[in-house]
């Protein structure tokens, strides 16, 4: 197997992953709404629509910038 059929695979495989959680974010939001609960809708948007970062980084671009910056 050459190096770029390795690179190939990968690159297949990290896209299978990427659309793969794309597809179930987008499936709990849809059936958060669907159930019209406020709540639900706004735990599962809190999840869904949060960022991954680090701690240390978390205080600069997770967090909401404050009024007037």
């Amino acid at each position: 197997m050459t190096l770029y059929f390795i690179v190939k695979y990968l690159h297949v495989l990290g896209a299978i992953v990427i659309l793969g959680t794309g597809t179930g974010i987008a499936f709990f939001m849809l059936m958060a709404h669907r159930s019209r609960d406020p709540g639900l809708i706004a735990r599962t948007a809190a999840i869904v629509g949060s960022p991954t970062c680090c701690s240390r980084c978390r205080r600069c671009c997770c967090s909401p910038s404050p009024a007037g910056s």
